[in-house]
């Protein structure tokens, strides 16, 4: 399966950090938008991913070893209600360049990374992750 794998930290979260933060709009609206800063990845890739019967991206702590699948239904390059969003983004709206719907946050297992291969250079994820500085990686993944 082709997916996005994305880095993420809790730089601006509040001190539950950026998952919970999530997570508690997820339990109040049944989802919740999750924001990504920078490059986007190319539309088709999102949209076939949206498209597919297992559509979720791999979600990576930048610095520390918490993996998340989530689970995206949607995704928008318009800012989404601000009751649909986590409070901490409203400082750093004009940063986010796509919105990816998500219904679900899951842990993934500690080891996702060495089991995903960066489609552009046909490496691990695991070790491309540490040798690039790319917010988003395109992955092939067996899990």
């Amino acid at each position: 399966m082709q997916t996005i794998a994305m880095r993420f930290s809790d730089k601006f979260a509040p001190e539950i950090g950026t998952i919970e933060a999530h997570q508690h709009v997820i339990e109040k609206k049944g989802f919740v938008w999750y924001g990504k800063f920078g490059s986007v990845p190319r539309k088709s890739v999102i949209e076939n991913l949206i498209k597919s019967d297992d559509s979720r991206i791999l979600l990576i702590h930048s610095g520390k070893n918490q993996r998340y699948w989530a689970k995206i239904t949607d995704y928008t390059l318009e800012t989404p209600l601000k009751d649909e969003m986590p409070g901490y983004y409203s400082t750093i709206l004009e940063r986010m360049h796509v919105w990816f719907k998500v219904s679900e946050f899951k842990k993934a297992p500690k080891d996702v990374m060495s089991k995903c291969i960066v489609t552009s250079s046909q490496s691990i994820l695991s070790i491309a992750s540490k040798e690039s500085m790319s917010p988003f990686f395109i992955i092939e993944t067996q899990e």
